[in-house]
């Protein structure tokens, strides 16, 4: 049994897509989300059942899980990249900001924030950078995470080299040039917008390439199309921009880049 006041470390491998089934009915909804988030955690699909099976009973049988559910407050999220995609931060505000009650609370635990505890034990997120910029312009203040690994006993100079041999962190400004770890932003708000890291994920939800569980696979995509097209100055030359984006993507120069589905028939 965990200690109600201990954090588990979970394993993390990268970008994992969850489904979560939800049965219509009449359910405890705070039992409900403790069993969502531990779930989560321990990478467990399952359906939140019928009334004729209580949740009560179904969160019983996780009794150890339950203190998987941890909540921290977006500000007090250290980012582990220096550039985000607006666009798709923007996107994801307005879908958050459509919701309310149990449908915004179900939005938020499909995606919890992977943690690593850094220097002073401070939170550094090394994914879902967009989500928890989304939420906060959502007015959202805190979100649930996951604990990938403690490494607050580590030097400044020390915690940053592990987290790059990880591929925890990409310390690259918006014209892809590396930067010194010291010129992080404190904040996931604060982040500079990349209109190449929006097209690197419009291209691949056009099916230009697949999401895989490689780290920082958009930021790859991102740097290929910088160094190929031009950058887009409006939004009809960045819907212009991604159908070229996803020829040059099924094209031989991608080969090798993660989720590369080959050439154009």
């Amino acid at each position: 049994m965990l200690d109600q006041n201990e954090t588990p470390v979970v394993p993390y491998s990268g970008n994992v897509q969850w489904r979560f089934i939800v049965v219509a009915g009449d359910v405890d909804l705070d039992a409900a989300r403790r069993v969502l988030y531990a779930c989560y955690a321990t990478r467990i699909r399952f359906a939140i059942p019928r009334p004729c099976e209580p949740v009560t009973s179904l969160c019983s049988s996780f009794a150890g899980l339950e203190s998987m559910m941890k909540m921290l407050r977006i500000d007090q999220l250290r980012p582990t990249q220096m550039t985000h995609g607006m666009r798709e931060v923007r996107e994801k505000t307005e879908k958050y900001k459509a919701l309310s009650g149990h449908e915004l609370e179900m939005a938020i635990a499909e995606r919890p924030i992977p943690v690593v505890y850094g220097p002073n034990s401070a939170p550094f997120a090394i994914d879902h950078h967009h989500v928890a910029a989304a939420l906060w312009r959502a007015n959202v203040k805190s979100v649930p995470f996951v604990l990938v690994r403690d490494l607050s006993f580590l030097p400044h100079a020390d915690f940053w080299q592990t987290m790059e041999n990880n591929r925890w962190t990409y310390p690259y400004d918006a014209e892809g040039r590396r930067r010194p770890f010291s010129e992080m932003p404190e904040h996931v708000w604060e982040l500079a917008d990349d209109e190449f890291r929006s097209l690197a994920a419009s291209v691949r939800d056009a099916g230009g390439y697949e999401k895989t569980s490689v780290p920082l696979e958009e930021f790859r995509w991102a740097d290929l199309f910088r160094c190929s097209l031009p950058r887009p100055n409006s939004d009809d030359e960045f819907e212009s921009l991604v159908k070229k984006a996803i020829k040059l993507a099924k094209s031989g120069i991608a080969l090798g880049l993660p989720g590369y589905l080959g050439p154009v028939d």
